[in-house]
């Protein structure tokens, strides 16, 4: 794994806090809550300190910019990233909405110009079923989530088609059943 160089060790914890504040300033505009914000920052968080340790970072005490610890990150990551929650027994769907809040969080960092390229593309949701009722294909609704945000769409439209979207596919699968019951009789 590539390792970052210049990164100060002693100031992974203001970099951390550089990186924090500026996010929750995106989230802020974005019209996100507080229990949002703070929810996709434990994400973001648990990454970081995942990224930091994995790549081993090299002391140089010359360099004090936050986004220095984003500049060698690469999709590689993210993949390794996903394979050591998985490792680690994590539920696929708090791996899918880690991925969703790093989603975000490499938005704001396109915004800043701290990233030249977005590292979570081409890296899809995991696969996983829906533990409350028929099996869903989580990965599609999240990136149709996903879809949404990134054009701008609000809040309370994004739950409702998703909504409309999960119903859909719990009518589909439903009615994809043997002898299930119709108004026209047994199919």
């Amino acid at each position: 794994m590539q390792k970052l160089f210049g990164i100060i060790a002693s100031n992974v914890t203001t970099y951390q806090h550089i990186l924090k504040s500026t996010f929750f300033s995106f989230l802020t505009a974005q019209g996100a809550s507080a229990k949002t914000q703070k929810n996709y920052w434990s994400d973001v968080a648990d990454f970081i300190s995942w990224f930091i340790a994995a790549t081993l970072p090299v002391l140089d005490e010359r360099n004090y910019h936050p986004g220095l610890l984003l500049q060698a990150l690469s999709p590689n990551h993210i993949n390794d990233y996903v394979s050591h929650l998985l490792r680690a027994n994590i539920s696929p769907a708090t791996v899918n909405r880690r991925l969703s809040s790093l989603r975000i969080f490499f938005n704001c960092c396109l915004q800043m110009s701290w990233l030249s390229y977005h590292p979570m593309e081409g890296i899809a949701n995991i696969k996983t079923a829906n533990p409350s009722g028929p099996k869903l294909n989580i990965s599609l609704l999240t990136q149709f989530e996903d879809h949404l945000r990134s054009h701008g769409v609000g809040k309370a439209t994004i739950k409702n088609y998703v909504s409309d979207v999960r119903q859909f596919l719990r009518w589909i699968e439903v009615s994809a059943r043997p002898g299930r019951a119709t108004a026209y009789g047994r199919q």
